[in-house]
């Protein structure tokens, strides 16, 4: 089952995701995008990266998968295709799958929401940091029925990080116990 925190821009949603990752102490797999460095002082442009995690605290390779300029969005449909086979691959055992800031800008890329929404249909324990956007992709992955919807808001935030955690916790126990079964 995944943990799926939704929330407004800004609201904290890969805060969230950082601490109850921190708390549960395992190493990580999956990818996080992140908003570089503005590089244009007139534009105010900026660039956006999609990076593998291949493990707690372990940043793989990144690529730019976007960039903003001029509040015009340019968005780099190959970059998401060539991250969809990285998805397919099997997650190391005893890692917790994280994908930290799946938005709008995925939805260029059907082979890449594609293999998103395939790795939720697997049996795997993971968190999502999602946009509050109306769109196909993002509605698919928070109908999900491997998924568990948390609406994060500035005045919720202490308490949904401990009802993530809970949830987390018992989502793995759940799989610990599920291993131990098959011996």
């Amino acid at each position: 089952m995944y943990a799926v925190i939704v929330g407004e821009p800004g609201v904290g949603k890969s805060s969230l995701v950082q601490r109850v990752v921190q708390e549960l102490s395992l190493p990580v797999w999956g990818l996080v995008t992140r908003k570089g460095d503005t590089l244009e002082e007139k534009t105010g442009g900026f660039p956006v990266y999609l990076q593998h995690l291949r493990g707690y605290g372990q940043e793989g390779e990144g690529h730019l998968v976007a960039y903003c300029n001029r509040k015009q969005l340019e968005v780099r449909k190959e970059a998401f295709d060539d991250f969809a086979p990285l998805l397919s691959q099997p997650v190391p055992a005893g890692h917790l799958v994280l994908l930290d800031e799946l938005g709008v800008l995925e939805r260029v890329s059907e082979n890449f929401c594609a293999a998103v929404l395939e790795l939720l249909n697997r049996n795997q324990v993971g968190i999502i940091a999602l946009k509050h956007k109306d769109a196909a992709f993002l509605n698919q992955v928070r109908g999900h029925q491997h998924c568990q919807c948390f609406c994060l808001s500035q005045e919720n935030r202490e308490e949904l990080f401990l009802q993530v955690l809970d949830f987390m916790q018992k989502e793995l126990n759940g799989k610990l116990a599920e291993r131990i079964s098959l011996f």
